[in-house]
């Protein structure tokens, strides 16, 4: 760009000044690269070389400098250089037009269009191309049916350019009936690909299966061969209606053709397979896409997120990202497997990264190590990792630190943790969140709240996770005054948003302090429609006090909520069985047989020395 600057100062300039040698295609051919490279300040630059030379006076030169404003979507410049003009020409009208209509100021475009059509003038085929995009664009029939008129007026609906923007129009106005009408009345022989494109798109977005496949089918019968947009339109057709064989009859036909690895086509054929529930087939054609984007792999890791195979799907993810090669794609590798727990398969992958010789350490990939570490709660581990980051000098990071103590507070070990907190010299909010929620994790309430009222004094500014951390310190503490202060805090003082996280934390405090009444009544004046979260809290409070009469309720309520939920039948027998009610335990294991409903086994492990 800088060296482009430089010819363009070089050698623009002196014959510009001298008005030697630069003709007006020398103006549009340098404008047109200005424009392409969205170019402002060079653009603008040329600009004053053209007041400067007086070749701003030449309409040729005006029209091309509005079309490089409107384009830039500078549209005032745009205006303004229009303004100036003693005798706009049907190029003048029409480069404005398309500047507003470019900028998405639609109401704007039409209102010009008609000053054009006012004007004497007889807009071309570009223009009324353009106003009817911004009808299209607005959804006006009824403006667009008036441009359609003036095309028919001026003769100019033989051209496909104007026949396809007239189709289009009526297409996305809902209108299939006109959209039909048009399409016939363009001779069978002259009918262009986006023709056929945009009619078989509106019969599909209308849910007209048999008029898609009639369509489809006099395509291939035609002139015009189908090209990949044809097929994407097609391929989407099969999903919405769910019908597997004719799937995999156009997937045939895209492979016949040689398009099946084309990014688009592909990203259609994987978005129907998944909404099949052909996830085998889905992952297929994504192993052959010749350039695998965001969008395809997204598309697959929903599909296999939707029958619960999470797991494989992030493997897929993970191989994707590794073909990438670049430090983001690793990074967020690494982010993927610690959001999603699966903390082992997160350092197993960064061991083997570290084995190719272009891998890079930064501040992203070794904060996702140390919570890796932390969710194993394998202090040795993270005490690696802490080794590691003062060794590259990354402890100053902010993430880094509070990545650090949290993983001593997950690892027990809440005294590293303080001392390395005292150690940060700049707090934000987010290491002042982590060594709260240390701080709640060991039960220390009076030490989260005395840290978080030092902070606030400081001057931060606490959000809605700091309060939970709050909240779950005075919960595991006891602290029930001061847990229903900070919670009123959250609302009066500091204007925070109240979730469903806080509700369970007070339900939970005031559960484990048995004011059961209290916390039922909390529960009921929660703003969420789903409760079934904070029903399950406080039903964990009743099996703690041995409360069956309440438990026995709530899990009605449960019951109704979230049918054959194991955990809410595990709860109530555990209530049961606290309060001797041995009759009503076996009647529940018994309704749990019949409903086929078991619990998940649970499993733990540790960590051994050496």
């Amino acid at each position: 760009m800088l060296i482009r600057r430089q010819q363009f100062h070089s050698k623009a300039s002196p014959e510009l000044q001298n008005n030697r040698g630069f003709c007006f295609q020398d103006c549009v051919s340098l404008l047109q690269h200005l424009r392409d490279h969205k170019d402002v300040n060079c653009g603008r630059t040329l600009h004053s070389l053209f007041l400067k030379s007086a070749l701003d006076q030449d309409v040729f030169v005006q029209n091309n400098m509005v079309r490089f404003y409107g384009d830039i979507g500078e549209v005032k410049n745009a205006q303004k250089l229009f303004d100036e003009i003693p005798q706009p020409s049907l190029v003048s009208w029409t480069s404005l037009v398309s500047c507003y209509v470019h900028v998405g100021q639609h109401e704007m475009g039409l209102s010009l269009f008609r000053g054009l059509c006012r004007s004497g003038m007889r807009p071309n085929e570009f223009g009324f191309s353009v106003a009817l995009k911004a009808c299209r664009v607005m959804c006006d029939p009824v403006m667009g049916k008036l441009i359609h008129g003036l095309i028919l007026k001026s003769g100019f609906d033989s051209h496909s350019f104007c026949s396809a923007s007239i189709l289009h129009m009526y297409a996305d106005c809902g209108d299939i009936e006109n959209s039909t009408k048009v399409f016939d009345g363009v001779c069978f022989g002259e009918r262009c690909e986006a023709l056929w494109n945009i009619l078989l798109n509106a019969y599909v977005e209308m849910g007209d299966v048999k008029g898609s496949l009639k369509l489809f089918h006099e395509m291939g019968h035609s002139a015009v061969a189908r090209n990949h947009f044809t097929y994407t339109i097609i391929v989407k057709l099969c999903a919405d209606v769910l019908d597997v064989e004719l799937g995999r009859s156009v997937h045939g036909q895209t492979v016949k053709i040689g398009i099946e690895n084309d990014v688009v086509v592909g990203g259609a054929l994987i978005d129907c397979y998944i909404k099949l529930k052909l996830l085998d087939d889905a992952r297929v054609v994504f192993q052959f896409l010749e350039e695998k984007d965001n969008v395809a792999i997204c598309s697959l890791l929903a599909g296999f997120n939707q029958i619960g195979k999470s797991k494989e799907g992030l493997a897929l993810y993970v191989d994707f990202l590794c073909e990438e090669k670049d430090l983001i794609s690793w990074s967020a590798m690494l982010t993927a497997w610690v959001q999603n727990g699966y903390h082992e398969e997160a350092l197993k992958h960064f061991a083997e990264f570290q084995t190719v010789p272009i891998f890079q350490v930064d501040e992203s990939i070794l904060s996702s190590c140390i919570s890796a570490a932390s969710g194993l709660a394998a202090l040795d581990i993270g005490k690696c990792f802490h080794s590691w980051v003062i060794k590259v000098g990354f402890v100053v990071d902010l993430h880094v630190a509070s990545s650090i103590t949290d993983m001593y507070s997950k690892c027990g070990n809440i005294k590293d943790a303080c001392k390395f907190f005292n150690t940060i010299s700049d707090h934000n909010l987010v290491t002042l969140t982590a060594m709260i929620y240390g701080y709640a994790y060991h039960g220390l309430g009076r030490e989260a709240i005395d840290l978080f009222n030092k902070a606030t004094e400081d001057g931060l500014e606490p959000d809605g996770v700091t309060f939970t951390g709050v909240l779950a310190a005075c919960s595991h503490a006891g602290l029930v005054e001061e847990g229903c202060k900070y919670f009123e805090y959250m609302k009066s003082k500091y204007n925070s948003e109240v979730t469903m996280n806080h509700y369970a934390c007070m339900v939970d405090l005031l559960g484990r302090a048995a004011k059961l009444e209290e916390a039922e009544a909390l529960i009921k004046e929660a703003p969420f429609q789903s409760k079934s979260i904070l029903w399950k809290t406080f039903l964990g409070a009743c099996s703690k006090h041995e409360n069956a009469e309440i438990g026995d309720r709530i899990s009605n309520i449960l019951a109704d909520i979230e049918l054959n939920e194991p955990s809410t039948y595990v709860l109530l027998s555990n209530i049961y069985a606290s309060a001797s009610m041995w009759k009503n335990c076996i009647e529940l294991r018994d309704k749990m047989v019949e409903g086929s409903v078991t619990k998940q086994p649970g499993s733990s492990w540790i960590q051994l020395a050496g």
